[in-house]
């Protein structure tokens, strides 16, 4: 398999199906999705409550904030109910809209930007993986949001934080009760906002190596610096490292920003970031705006883009420089096509002769993708344990 077939594959829709309360519906995913090539096992137990009558649709309309391709929409559409979906993931969007909600009805935001008492039903499933922090944000703002005599259907794990999503929903909700339970997964009602709830604090502030940095909760390593993204910090360092200064510089998967602010600290002549991660994107361009503050601007205006790899960045072509550390998981889920698809993009997004810079865990095998570059290397700072880093040229 080439790297264009690997791009190919992440950027293709897939059908699977969702059977609930007697329905058997039709949806879309992709690399990227919660539980790709099939569902979000949460769901499972969502058609199990809804198959029982421990939880059933309102009126409408409806919100899905599920943080996938909107299947509790296309539920509440097939009994004639309006629905939206919620999406922070620019894949979950695209098979949102290929699963047949429409682009009016998707709603790109994160559970604070709702304005107060403005949603009347709302199914959440929290990112669990996301911490604690990211959770009661999220409890926080569905309070406010939720309108009097609205509900809010809550869906976690005991292993994701169950119990602490109990607690925290005690505080904030007159009524939560737990309407079912599924092989550790719970389903709970909460009723009764209260109206004395402190609002959310979504947003961290923090110093990173290259000056002040802003977070929203949840953005991968959230207020500080990772191991791995701290290797590749100290190997932008090394005398043999691509030269950022007057370059064009993508930081690809940005998450808070790091990678962005370490280009412009050296010098970059243009600064590209890109996440599928609304937090994340909205984080980095936090993170620019205080280096823009300090007077640490490039010459032309950073560019941050919500974008499912390079499917919404157009700016992210003839690259000098491509700096990452790709994930490997979605959710909690080992994703091994991301990974190889991140190699990809950045083959695609780089000039001839252009440089990947890339951290990663040392057992996983990114080598065998970069043999098809001109060149690669090994640059692991000496003493470096876990991590590797890798220098590849394009050809």
């Amino acid at each position: 398999m080439t790297l264009q077939d690997v791009l190919d594959d992440h950027a293709a829709l897939a059908s699977t199906r969702w059977s609930v309360a007697g329905r058997d519906l039709e949806l879309a995913t992709k690399i990227g999705v919660r539980g790709a090539p099939g569902l979000d096992p949460a769901l499972a137990a969502l058609a199990e409550a809804l198959g029982r009558g421990r939880a059933y649709l309102g009126s409408g309309p409806v919100l899905d904030a599920t943080l996938s391709q909107g299947p509790l929409a296309a539920f509440a559409r097939a009994e004639g109910i309006a629905a939206r979906v919620l999406v922070s993931s620019a894949a979950a969007r695209s098979a949102a809209l290929a699963s047949g909600t429409n682009e009016a009805d998707v709603l790109d935001a994160l559970p604070w930007d709702l304005a107060p008492a403005s949603e009347g039903e709302v199914w959440w499933r929290p990112p669990g993986d996301r911490g604690t922090a990211r959770l009661e944000a999220e409890l926080r703002a569905w309070a406010r949001a939720i309108t009097p005599d609205g509900v809010v259907w809550g869906l976690w794990h005991k292993e994701e934080g169950g119990n602490r999503a109990e607690r925290f929903a005690s505080e904030l909700f007159e009524h939560v009760e737990i309407v079912n339970r599924a092989s550790g997964w719970r389903l709970v009602s909460l009723r009764g906002p209260r109206s004395d709830a402190a609002a959310p604090v979504a947003w961290h502030d923090w110093e990173g190596p290259d000056g002040a940095m802003r977070s929203l909760v949840g953005t991968y390593a959230g207020r500080r610096v990772d191991p791995g993204t701290a290797v590749l910090l100290d190997a932008t360092a090394l005398p043999t490292a691509p030269e950022l200064s007057g370059a064009r510089v993508l930081d690809l998967g940005c998450g808070t920003g790091l990678l962005a602010r370490r280009a412009l600290a050296q010098g970059a002549r243009e600064v590209i970031a890109l996440d599928d991660d609304l937090a994340a994107v909205r984080s980095t361009r936090a993170a620019l705006e205080a280096a823009s503050a300090e007077g640490r601007t490039d010459e032309l205006a950073p560019s941050v883009t919500w974008s499912d790899l390079l499917a919404e960045a157009p700016r992210a072509r003839d690259v000098d420089v491509v700096l990452m550390n790709p994930p490997f998981h979605v959710g909690r889920q080992v994703v091994g096509a991301l990974s190889r698809a991140f190699v990809a993009a950045a083959l695609t997004a780089l000039r001839p002769g252009g440089r990947l810079l890339m951290v990663a865990n040392r057992a996983l095998p990114y080598e065998r993708d970069l043999a098809a570059w001109a060149t690669w290397r090994d640059v692991t700072p000496a003493g470096t344990k876990g991590f590797k880093v890798l220098d590849a040229q394009r050809h």
